[in-house]
C-alpha cells in the first residue's frame, strides 16, 4: 500500500505600485544582475548552488517579463 504525501503549495500575490521611472529603474537593476548570474552560473561547478542560481535566474526573467508587460501596457504613444 502506498502512502501519498500531501503537497501544500502556498503563492503570494503581491501588488507594488510603482511609479514608470521606478519600474524602469528596477527592470534595469534586474536586467544588470541578470547578466552577474549568467556569468557565476557559467563560472561555478558546483551542481547544488549551480541549479539556485538558476532558478534564481528563472524567477528574476518571469519578473522582468511582468514588468516588461507592465511598461509595454502603460506606454502612451504621443
Amino acid at each position: 500500500m502506498r502512502h501519498l504525501q500531501k503537497m501544500t503549495v502556498r503563492v503570494l500575490i503581491m501588488r507594488i505600485e510603482l511609479s514608470r521611472d521606478e519600474a524602469e529603474a528596477v527592470r534595469t537593476l534586474l536586467q544588470e544582475r541578470l547578466l552577474e548570474l549568467d556569468k557565476e552560473i557559467n563560472r561555478t561547478d558546483a551542481f547544488k548552488y549551480k541549479a539556485r542560481l538558476q532558478k534564481l535566474d528563472r524567477t528574476i526573467e518571469r519578473v522582468l517579463g511582468e514588468l516588461k508587460g507592465a511598461l509595454d501596457h502603460d506606454h502612451v504613444p504621443m
